[in-house]
């Protein structure tokens, strides 16, 4: 099961840096998802990032059996990150993240 959530957590930081790019919104430090570093929590990741802008973010969750959204309103800095929680044991999910400005969406 980690093993699964690392990749595709490492997966998602590759197509997030590749695809969305930090000039389109204008990120000081782009989008990243990692393992949540509390072990005692392993079906938690942590979204981290820095817009120079306020930005809203959904987070889409989708296994064989499990869809769920979480959504965060006007945050520029998630330095320190935000908890990504909902995820249930013994599934392999897949993560989007939708990102938009009152002008933009990526």
């Amino acid at each position: 099961m980690m093993k699964n959530l690392n990749a595709y957590l490492f997966l998602l930081m590759i197509l997030i840096l590749t695809s969305c790019g930090s000039k389109k919104i204008g990120f000081d430090k782009s989008p990243v998802i990692e393992q949540n570093p509390n072990k005692s929590v392993p079906l938690a990741a942590i979204l981290k990032y820095k817009a120079k802008q306020s930005v809203s973010v959904t987070a889409n969750f989708v296994s064989a059996d499990h869809v769920f959204s979480l959504k965060f309103d006007t945050i520029t800095d998630a330095v320190n990150g935000i908890a990504l929680i909902g995820m249930k044991a013994g599934r392999t999910y897949a993560i989007s993240l939708q990102i938009n400005t009152k002008n933009k969406s990526i």
